[in-house]
């Protein structure tokens, strides 16, 4: 199902997945759940096994509601960022039609002028990742996912002169291949790879139909940017495998 997204865990032991938080580079910046429609929720406590400690992000609608956990680092840049999260969807027992869905991680990116003011959401569209039902899995974010780009700022300084980019939601490029296109105009001289990240989140909501209700858990989320050269082995030793696809339109 593509999605119409509207944009915008801490781990315990329990978690055969637990991760400390919300990291960034190391740091655990802590994580703040936001919620968006009708009645979404983000509630954190130990639920039965396998669960465990997470977050169960649980939204009525699969396409206008959402739950969200984000933090606003405030720091680095989006090239050769590297994002991993842990997830658990249960099947058809507890979701019905609706658990092919899967949660995602998107970056809030502002101008190197303006860093904590979000000028683009960086959303990935197909993350690389094999998502399944019943069990804890790796999901999150490499040069090899494929990206879609919602614009909040001047968009005739952004570059890009695929459409499709930008419009959701085929023939998207890969974070890689966005990292290294040059802004123009007031921008000329930066690439999107040059771009500070603000903002990171993971979230399930906003998938387009409609229907409900859909529940996740994730437990934390673990954000780095990396030298070039550690990025450039991530690029030619990572299998690409397709998804799903998203677009957002909220920012923090």
């Amino acid at each position: 199902m593509n999605r119409k997204i509207v944009g915008l865990v801490f781990a315990a032991a329990a978690s055969a997945w637990a991760q400390p938080g919300c990291i960034v580079n190391g740091v655990d910046l802590g994580c703040t759940p936001y919620t968006g429609g009708s009645n979404g929720t983000v509630v954190y406590s130990t639920f039965a096994s396998p669960i465990g400690t997470a977050y169960q992000l649980t939204i009525p609608d699969v396409g206008n509601d959402e739950a969200i956990i984000y933090n606003h680092p405030d720091q680095e840049n989006l090239g050769n960022v590297n994002g991993t999260f842990n997830a658990y969807v249960p099947g058809a027992a507890v979701n019905g039609g609706f658990d092919s869905l899967a949660p995602y991680m998107y970056f809030e990116v502002g101008l190197p002028s303006d860093p904590t003011t979000t000028y683009a959401l960086v959303i990935v569209a197909a993350s690389g990742y094999t998502m399944t039902n019943d069990a804890w899995y790796t999901d999150g974010a490499n040069a090899n996912s494929t990206v879609h780009i919602v614009i909040f700022g001047d968009p005739s300084v952004d570059g890009i002169t695929n459409p499709d980019w930008t419009t959701c939601c085929s023939d998207l490029p890969t974070l890689s291949q966005l990292d290294s296109v040059a802004l123009t105009g007031a921008q000329a001289g930066v690439t999107w790879g040059d771009l500070p990240i603000h903002g990171v989140l993971v979230g399930i909501g906003t998938y387009g139909g409609n229907g409900g209700p859909f529940t996740a858990y994730v437990d934390g989320f673990d954000v780095t940017t990396p030298e070039p050269g550690t990025a450039m082995m991530l690029l030619l030793g990572f299998p690409v495998l397709l998804v799903g696809r998203r677009y957002m339109r909220k920012t923090f």
